[in-house]
């Protein structure tokens, strides 16, 4: 991860999208800061393109 300090007591909301238009790209997931009306307006703070990046971000969650 590029950004690790973003991840220390951090809480998500997340949108994901699937598409067959890139065959480089499994899926995105955008991370967004978490608030309590679940809203995901703005910019991300992360974005998660395929399952490597996914796997890289969980395993940095569970090292902090």
């Amino acid at each position: 991860m590029k950004n690790t300090e973003m991840l220390k007591e951090q809480s998500y909301i997340f949108t994901t999208s699937v598409t067959e238009a890139s065959p480089k790209v499994d899926f995105l997931v955008e991370l967004f800061e978490f608030c309590p009306d679940m809203d995901c307006d703005g910019l991300p703070l992360i974005v998660l393109k395929g399952f490597d990046e996914l796997i890289d971000f969980i395993e940095e969650m569970e090292m902090n």
